[in-house]
């Protein structure tokens, strides 16, 4: 506490312009090092490397080929249509580190612009905890994963919610369902906001629509048993692959001791809706019914890969100053990551390594049921995470 006192001091001294340049030196510098370090390693002998993936899809678009039935695709096609922007600007794993960098460090400022409504101190801390977790700089560096786009997409929704712009809500949340579907958990916001009239759903649901069906159609028509892939993906229907990542359920999957999918769609949907009413009873306001509901998921979904904490940081990190040892669980989830990653299961023989990626499962499942519960007996949230109040226009 007195560190975070401390920083707070020096940080009252800042302009808002200094405190934004400090968001984009640090993110900057960050990055920077670790994409430095990356163009030094060889990743050729990776039986596993995204960014060749990357380039080997946009390319496919760039010469007037389609998704999914001209190039093995997994993901939605709206991740794809993103990274053609750094496709387009050399099409290299430095043009995608360099887009990566520059996402990540939009995300920081968004973040720092939604919660310094809450002082301008505690919303410049929250931007630089997240920009220097492992899990942010790392998968947009030496990981070459595509997260820093989730991560963009998701605070991009949640903020036009929060500024009460649902009609745009309403189009970057379809589009981003199609990216990597993390938007789902803020849809709900959106549709069953309370002040909404009937006119008003029905105009969010047909933009929602609009986008699916400009984002779906043209693969539904070519290759659709290709294109709904990613669907039986997420939906844990896909045979050998029900699970994954580093959550326990991984590991007792490896043991033939995970739950049926039954079990998961029963838990996850339970958890979902008692937090959305939640919301709707006026316990809790929006964004922490949202860091509840991410949270819940996260505990129960059996396919929670490294990157995809980002969307945890970005769901939690408001919260930290008032939820004791969660600063410290967001870099231990970074550290054990890049350990826990380290140890494909195909790789571990069975018999004593095994404890420990499941003492690691363990430890990480145990710190989110404390965070979730310390987050619901919270007695008052911060004035960052609540709507514009000279916002309500509802559009």
């Amino acid at each position: 506490m007195d560190l975070y006192n401390s920083f707070r001091g020096r940080a009252k001294d800042l302009s808002l312009r200094k405190k934004v340049f400090l968001i984009i030196f640090v993110s900057l510098t960050v990055h920077t090092t670790l994409a430095a370090y990356s163009t030094t390693i060889d990743y050729s002998t990776h039986k596993v490397d995204d960014y060749r993936l990357y380039m080997a899809r946009t390319s496919t678009i760039l010469h007037g080929g389609i998704l999914y039935r001209d190039v093995y695709t997994e993901p939605p096609p709206g991740i794809v249509y993103i990274l053609l922007i750094p496709a387009i600007f050399g099409n290299t794993p430095v043009s995608y580190m360099a887009f990566f960098t520059f996402l990540n460090t939009l995300t920081g400022l968004i973040l720092f612009c939604i919660t310094k409504r809450g002082g301008e101190e505690d919303a410049l801390l929250l931007s630089l905890l997240f920009l220097t977790n492992p899990v942010v700089f790392l998968t947009a560096t030496t990981a070459h994963q595509d997260e820093a786009v989730v991560g963009f997409i998701f605070i991009v929704g949640l903020y036009l919610i929060l500024r009460r712009r649902y009609r745009l809500a309403s189009l970057e949340t379809g589009f981003g369902f199609w990216t990597k579907m993390w938007t789902a958990f803020l849809i709900p916001y959106i549709i069953f906001r309370k002040e909404s009239l009937l006119r008003e759903r029905l105009v969010y649901v047909a933009v929602m629509a609009a986008v699916t069906a400009a984002m779906t159609m043209p693969y539904l028509y070519f290759c659709p048993k290709e294109f709904t892939f990613f669907l039986r993906y997420y939906f844990l229907t896909v045979h050998g692959r029900e699970s994954g990542g580093i959550t326990l359920w991984h590991f007792l999957d490896f043991m033939n001791l995970k739950p049926p999918s039954l079990f998961f769609y029963g838990t996850l949907a339970t958890g979902e809706i008692y937090f959305l009413y939640q919301y709707w009873r006026d316990k809790m306001v929006m964004w922490r019914s949202l860091a509840a509901a991410v949270l819940w998921f996260f505990i129960f979904y059996p396919k929670i890969h490294y990157g995809y904490y980002i969307i945890l940081l970005l769901a939690l990190l408001p919260y930290a100053p008032k939820i004791k040892g969660s600063v410290i669980f967001f870099y231990l989830i970074g550290v054990l990551g890049i350990l826990q990653t380290g140890f494909w299961l195909k790789n571990i023989p069975r018999g004593p390594f095994m404890i420990y990626p499941l003492l690691v499962g363990v430890f990480i499942m145990l710190m989110l049921f404390y965070l979730l519960l310390r987050l619901i007996k919270l007695e008052e949230d911060p004035r960052g995470v609540q709507f514009w109040e000279d916002e309500d226009n509802g559009e």
